[in-house]
């Protein structure tokens, strides 16, 4: 069974198939510490419920609004919250700095590891985020 295992407290990303790890990869999860949004990336058992290639991601809070491009996207919740690939991203991925400057809930990839699990995953493949 694949299964795709997010650890925010490592901001890492496990790909696995069975109990043999696929791919994986350091990750920036969502800012947890900002004022007045929630934009933590939520903990629980998921399904991934699409996949789509090279999009826009639009949306907005009380400190602005964004268009992100992105190569790949593969939303777990309906709320909007996903895997993807994040070219602006400019601290490195595993970073501490995810708790200020992370993402709006998602789970941002380096691109070749978000590639190889678009590609790898089906949609409805479990993912799990925990602490």
């Amino acid at each position: 069974m694949k299964h795709i295992i997010v650890s925010i407290g490592q901001q890492h990303l496990y790909a696995c198939d069975g109990q043999a790890l696929y791919t994986d990869g350091p990750v920036t999860t969502g800012a947890s510490a900002i004022a007045n949004v929630d934009d933590s990336t939520p903990i629980g058992t998921f399904h991934i419920l699409d996949k789509t290639q090279n999009t826009v991601l639009s949306g907005g809070d009380v400190n602005g609004q964004w268009n992100d491009p992105v190569q790949y996207w593969m939303p777990f919740t309906a709320g909007g919250c996903g895997f993807h690939d994040a070219s602006w991203q400019t601290f490195p991925l595993g970073s501490p700095l995810y708790t200020t400057q992370g993402s709006h809930c998602c789970v941002h990839v380096g691109l070749d590891v978000v590639s190889t699990m678009f590609y790898w995953a089906q949609v409805d493949t479990l993912v799990t985020v925990e602490n």
